[in-house]
C-alpha cells in the first residue's frame, strides 16, 4: 500500500523509474502474506513500466557480496570480524569517514561511510531521539531522550512532530 502511494506520486510527477529484479512484476511478493493488498501496486507497476529482459549470465546486483550470509549470528567477536570482512569487500578497502545527511530539516549522522555504503549500529539508527530532549515535548521524564515515534507524550491526540507538523 505504501509502495502504491509512493509510485503513484512518482509517476504523476513524471519520474522515470529504472529498477532491476530477478522476477517478473506479476510474480512480485508471490505467496506473500496478504498478497492481495500488494496486487494494486503490481497492477499500477505493470500499467506504467516497460519490462526489459536482460539475458546475462551475471547478476551484478549480487556480485559484491556473492556467497555472503544473509544473517551474521551469533553476536560476538566472530560476527564482528565477519562484518568487518564484508565491509572491506563492499568498500574495496577504502578508508571510511563520517558524514552528516540532511533529510526534512533533520541532520542525520552517518558514523561510517565509504564507496557509497554506510554502516550503522542498531542503536545509531533506531535509538536516537528525533526531537531533542524529552523536555521539549512535555514528557514527565526530563532526562530521557524523546522519540516522536515512541514517546507517549508526543503521540497523544493533537501532538505535533518535532518539526511542527501534526501527526
Amino acid at each position: 500500500m505504501i509502495l502504491g502511494r509512493l509510485f503513484t506520486q512518482l509517476f504523476e510527477h513524471g519520474v522515470i523509474v529504472v529498477a532491476t529484479s530477478n522476477v517478473e512484476p506479476s510474480q512480485l511478493y508471490k505467496d506473500g502474506l496478504n498478497r492481495q493488498l500488494f496486487l494494486p501496486f503490481i497492477r499500477l507497476l505493470t500499467s506504467k513500466v516497460e519490462v526489459l529482459h536482460l539475458d546475462s549470465p551475471t547478476d551484478y546486483r549480487l556480485e559484491k557480496l556473492a556467497g555472503a550470509p544473509i544473517y551474521v549470528t551469533p553476536l560476538g567477536e566472530a560476527a564482528d570480524a565477519q562484518m568487518d570482512a564484508l565491509w572491506a569487500k563492499l568498500t574495496h578497502g577504502m578508508t571510511p569517514h563520517s558524514e552528516e545527511l540532511e533529510n526534512k530539516g533533520r541532520r542525520i549522522p552517518v558514523p561510517v561511510t565509504a564507496a557509497g555504503a554506510a554502516r550503522f549500529t542498531f542503536g545509531e539508527l533506531c535509538s536516537q531521539p528525533l526531537g531533542g530532549p524529552a523536555t521539549t515535548c512535555g514528557s514527565p521524564m526530563p532526562t530521557a531522550p524523546c522519540s516522536w515515534i515512541t514517546c507517549p507524550s508526543c503521540r497523544r491526540p493533537g501532538a505535533t512532530k518535532p518539526n511542527g507538523s501534526s501527526r
